[in-house]
């Protein structure tokens, strides 16, 4: 059961970061990081 709860997490996560790099992908460099920091950090 513990093994389950964490791959729904690493999923969710992975999911979530996706869909940052998807909405960063027209940022660069310094504008990017705040932006990928900012989205990821709840």
């Amino acid at each position: 059961m513990v093994h389950a709860q964490h791959r729904q997490t690493v999923h969710a996560r992975s999911d979530k970061m996706k869909e940052c790099k998807a909405s960063a992908k027209d940022k660069k460099g310094d504008e990017r990081k705040k932006f990928m920091r900012d989205r990821l950090k709840d």
